[in-house]
């Protein structure tokens, strides 16, 4: 793998958002869902505990997740 590349990906790496950091961001909790059973578990709440109370709408996973315009 060329050395460009490699930092590149190590830089991405590093640079990726947490959970709890999402969550700060948007107001949301963030949940995963269990396709075993079928339910959400909560992975990150607001630290400030304020939630959102306004439905997410046509959600555009790289604008809120991935930091992106």
């Amino acid at each position: 793998m060329p050395y460009s590349l490699w930092m590149t990906f190590y830089r991405d790496v590093l640079s990726q958002e947490t959970h709890q950091e999402l969550a700060d961001r948007t107001q949301y909790c963030v949940v995963e869902l269990s396709h075993e059973h079928n339910v959400p578990t909560v992975l990150a709440k607001p630290s400030d505990g304020q939630v959102a109370d306004q439905p997410l709408v046509n959600f555009d996973l790289a604008r809120h997740y991935m930091g992106k315009s």
